[in-house]
This record gives C-alpha cells, structure tokens and sequence, in this order.
C-alpha cells in the first residue's frame, strides 16, 4: 500500500528516524535509511533476494546502495512508499554540478531535464522495480518529445545512450532523431554521426520506416 498522504519531505524525515518498527536498512554515503520489508520486497526482487542471502549485497538486512548518490536512494525511498517521485532534488543537485567551479558549459535545459529520470531509471533497473522503471520510461518520452524536431541535437541522443542501455530509451530517441531528420541540414547532421550505437539505431529506425512505406504503397497499389 501506498502511502499517498505523505509529502515527500515528509517521509523522509520519518525514514531517516529511528523506527522500532522498520525491519531493514539502506545504507548510502554515511546516511542510514530504515525502511520496511513489507513495503520493498514485493517490489525489488534483487533487495529480497539479497536479504534472503541469495545475493552478496546485503548482510544482516542492511543493504549498501553506496554506487548511487544520496538523492537518488531518497527518491528511490519516496516511490517505494508513495508510487511516484519528485524530481526537485535530483534536479537541484544536477544543477550544482554542472555549475561546481564554472569550469565545464551547462548541458542543454532537455539534458537537465533528462538527468533527474536517467538516473531513477538506472537504480530502478539495478534493483528490478519494474514498475518505477516503465513509469521513468514514460517521463523520458514525454521529456524528449517536448523538445522540438528543429532543437532535437545529437548532444541530447548522446547524452541518453551514454546513460542508459535499456532498448526501448534508446529506441524512442532513434525515432525521434529520425523524425528530426527533415528539419535538420543535412550535411551538417550527417556529419556528426559516428560508428556508434545510435547510428545503428538511427539506420534501423529510417530501414523500418521505409520498409513499412513501401507495404503501405503496395497495399494501396492492390
């Protein structure tokens, strides 16, 4: 059950109190979390398991999440409690880091905009909790089809496949590549691509559409 009453700043004020009731622990960074089995088990497989000592990331119920950063375990928390995230957080700390020291260029408003689901999507995907990854999957489509086919750059395609291998990101990105395509020059774009993952993508989206146009016209020819 999801406790949907909760703000989340809220509920992580609870979690990080001591708690006679919580029966297991995160650990990230020299913050502890307790947290309760009955609410993460049934949806991350990987965290019961390890519990279970199936896997060697766990010992005595206390799970180390040390790989990610602090922001992305707490909003990790917040879904498993509530069914969905805020990415105010997550947002703000991408933002200090990329203007720490002044010393690199701000990514792209849609990179920044990405960043915050990228990266729930990569501990969702390390922990199995299929649900928070299709709902991250969802808001990276939304994200990037809010980005007009004139904007659409080869820095957002790359940043993305760079963050993430999951298939079905990196197809909808493809697409939308390819959809930009008309609206780009097309020198320019094509020299920009390399032999890399996303021109694979891109050629195997631009093969489907053409193959599909051309059963299209066939069918119409009969």
């Amino acid at each position: 059950m999801a406790y949907k009453s909760y703000k989340p700043e809220l509920l992580m004020c609870q979690i990080l109190q001591p708690d006679k009731f919580s029966d297991l622990t995160f650990t990230c960074r020299g913050r502890s979390y307790r947290v309760h089995k009955s609410m993460v088990f049934p949806q991350s497989p990987v965290i019961e398991a390890a519990c279970s000592g199936l896997l060697q990331i766990a010992n005595d119920d206390v799970v180390e999440m040390s790989g990610f950063d602090i922001e992305t375990v707490e909003t990790m928390i917040e879904y498993l409690y509530t069914s969905n995230y805020t990415v105010s957080l997550l947002q703000e700390t991408s933002d200090a880091s990329e203007n720490n020291g002044g010393t690199k260029p701000a990514k792209s408003p849609i990179i920044q905009a990405l960043i915050p689901h990228l990266k729930m999507f990569n501990i969702a995907n390390h922990y199995q909790i299929d649900e928070l990854k299709q709902k991250t999957r969802d808001k990276i489509q939304r994200t990037v089809t809010k980005e007009s086919y004139y904007t659409m750059s080869f820095e957002t395609a790359r940043f993305t496949y760079k963050m993430t291998n999951d298939s079905e990101i990196r197809q909808s990105i493809a697409r939308h590549i390819v959809a930009s395509c008309s609206a780009f020059n097309y020198d320019h774009t094509w020299s920009e691509l390399t032999k890399d993952a996303l021109v694979i993508d891109v050629l195997r989206e631009l093969t489907t559409g053409l193959i599909q146009a051309h059963a299209d016209l066939s069918d119409w020819s009969l």
